[in-house]
């Protein structure tokens, strides 16, 4: 389980895409995409194509390349007026297209993955908090936050996502003398008609022991925060940003519990080994991301 910034989102938008080029020549063989279209009205009609694609599971391996090649496109960018030239320039590529036509694929990729770009560039610069002040969280604040780290009509932005969808992570082997080899792992996040109802249970959970969560021992707060993150990744909400909300969590949770504004930075691989080892069962290794993390702030655990 992994972020969005990364593969793993654009991969879940790349399966749904590609089997929409194929699932669009029965369902929308005389639709085209008009210039005029907005943002929103644009990615929503390919996002019908996808989410049809999904439910007759259609896939198509060749985009994993596609995904890769566009991810690392966008990865240098750093000005978001540039940002948002190139996402305007994939709005016009997008709208010339017809459906019938595949080589708007790459576009609608580039599109997802500049939105993405742009939020994690803003994530740092914003002030947002999904923790009340009393420390509680609601899905109503998490919608909020969620649709302010993307640019304005970011059509996936502030809401769940409502496609069946797979969490995919790409990872080298460890090898000591032969060649290294590329490894997969698939996950099958939480159905997306059940979202808010575990929203619902773990938001619940958290809000009814915060009181006296704050009188525990650190690696009782260390735990519960691990514990938590977890699950929330495995509900995997939004079609874009999981990671990145999720780690926003960890650093609220953190500073809340531990009285001192805490950031969690933690190296992304080994973030994503870390989740891994935690959808195996075992938590010790996030737990030390966790710990190396109050230690960068003489937080005693």
């Amino acid at each position: 389980m992994t972020d969005s910034v990364g593969i793993t989102d654009l991969m879940i938008l790349a399966t749904g895409v590609a089997g929409g080029y194929f699932v669009s020549r029965h369902f929308h063989k005389k639709q085209s995409i008009e210039s005029n279209t907005s943002h929103a009205e644009l990615v929503s009609k390919l996002d019908g194509i996808y989410e049809q694609a999904l439910r007759n599971g259609i896939r198509q391996a060749g985009v994993i390349e596609s995904v890769r090649k566009v991810n690392e496109e966008v990865a240098g960018l750093s000005d978001l007026i540039e940002i948002k030239e190139k996402m305007e320039e994939s709005v016009t590529a997008i709208s010339r297209s017809r459906v019938e036509d595949n080589s708007w694929i790459d576009e609608v990729l580039r599109y997802k993955a500049l939105g993405d770009r742009w939020s994690e560039l803003v994530a740092d610069q914003l002030t947002l908090r999904i923790l009340s002040n009393g420390g509680a969280l609601s899905k109503a604040r998490l919608l909020s936050v969620h649709k302010e780290l993307f640019p304005d009509n970011f059509p996936w932005a502030g809401r769940f996502r409502n496609q069946h969808v797979w969490v995919v992570d790409t990872y080298g082997t460890a090898a000591r003398i032969v060649d290294q080899a590329q490894a997969e792992t698939k996950m099958q996040p939480i159905d997306h008609d059940k979202i808010e109802a575990n929203l619902d249970r773990l938001f619940g959970h958290w809000n009814s022991i915060i009181g006296s969560l704050a009188g525990q021992a650190a690696k009782v707060k260390v735990d519960e925060i691990a514990n938590f993150h977890h699950d929330f990744e495995i509900i995997h909400p939004f079609l874009d940003g999981n990671g990145r909300i999720g780690r926003m969590l960890v650093e609220e949770q953190l500073s809340f519990l531990f009285k001192l504004p805490i950031s969690f930075k933690a190296e992304r691989q080994d973030y994503y080994r870390a989740m891994r080892m935690m959808d195996m069962g075992d938590k010790k290794p996030f737990i030390d991301l966790l710990c190396t993390e109050l230690e960068r702030f003489n937080v005693a655990h």
